[in-house]
């Protein structure tokens, strides 16, 4: 089959769904078990066997999530439908969220940019909107909209700049620190949490996970890779070539102390010439995301 071609149906394709009852109605309608008005010709027989062959191999992964995982897919949407962002200027912050009966609150906050700087999103989220808010919505937005990294604050000007002039936005950004030193963010976790554990033990996600080997009824490592690659196909618009060629920085498999397994993988992605590190966690036996995260710049 001509490469081309393939690639071209995968990317077009990639976005259907095919229930076992639509496969079986359609395989009846191209051998004739239900009757069709026009009489199909060999070669149209041949194309809709070929499209319903593709999209039943696209449609084997339908990806599962978490509701963690939903809510921070869905305020990172909030977040580049409101303010412009983009996943690798939202690469710049870590996520932090919490969840009261059915409504979540996602923070965002960078561990490197000084807060006086880029200061803080928050999207409150339900089962049918997400709000959007940042620390510095009361900021007059011409004084940063078109400026450049001399602007008071930063929005997505000045954090796009940031990673395309990474020299001149750490100097601005030190600056910021040696005037203003902050205290240790309050959302990361307690480095003494790991103490006296063995060195197979991590902390992830307010739990800890031990390096483990995948067993019966485990995803295998191919299983959960494909799950990895379309979770940030879809979470960060990566296409399967971009994703391909990424470099794979971990592939993990842990045992959770609270039960189960899980599969973490971390790809390191080259984009319009810009370095993006995607992780994800998932349950090692579903495949369900519970988490997916980008980091760019000095963020992470």
């Amino acid at each position: 089959m001509n490469k081309p071609i393939t690639d071209c149906i995968s990317e077009n394709l990639a976005g259907l769904y095919i229930t076992p009852a639509h496969h079986q109605q359609l395989m009846q309608n191209i051998t004739g078990g239900t009757k069709v008005k026009k009489k199909l010709t060999l070669s149209l027989i041949m194309a809709l066997a070929f499209i319903l062959l593709a999209v039943t191999a696209l449609a084997a992964i339908v990806l599962t999530r978490s509701p963690q995982a939903d809510a921070l897919a869905r305020a990172r949407k909030a977040l580049v439908e409101k303010y412009g962002l983009t996943h690798a200027t939202l690469g710049n912050f870590s996520a932090f969220d919490k969840q009261e009966g059915d409504q979540w609150t996602v923070r965002f906050t960078s561990g490197f940019l000084h807060p006086s700087l880029v200061g803080e999103y928050k999207v409150i989220l339900d089962k049918n909107s997400a709000q959007a808010s940042w620390s510095f919505d009361d900021v007059d937005r011409a004084t940063w909209e078109k400026a450049g990294l001399e602007s008071p604050v930063w929005g997505q000007p000045q954090l796009a700049q940031a990673l395309s002039n990474p020299e001149a936005a750490d100097a601005i950004n030190m600056k910021r620190y040696q005037e203003n030193p902050t205290p240790p963010d309050p959302n990361m976790p307690d480095p003494k949490v790991l103490e006296g554990l063995d060195k197979d033990a991590s902390y992830w996600n307010g739990e800890i996970v031990r390096d483990a080997t995948p067993g019966q009824g485990d995803l295998t490592r191919e299983q959960a890779l494909e799950i990895a690659y379309q979770a940030f196909a879809e979470d960060f618009g990566l296409t399967r070539a971009e994703l391909e060629a990424g470099t794979i920085n971990h592939a993990n498999f842990h045992t959770r102390d609270s039960g189960g397994t899980l599969w973490g993988f971390g790809i390191v992605i080259e984009k319009d010439g810009m370095l993006m590190d995607c992780g994800i966690m998932m349950d090692g036996k579903t495949g369900e995301v519970l988490y997916t995260n980008v980091i760019t710049g000095g963020n992470g």
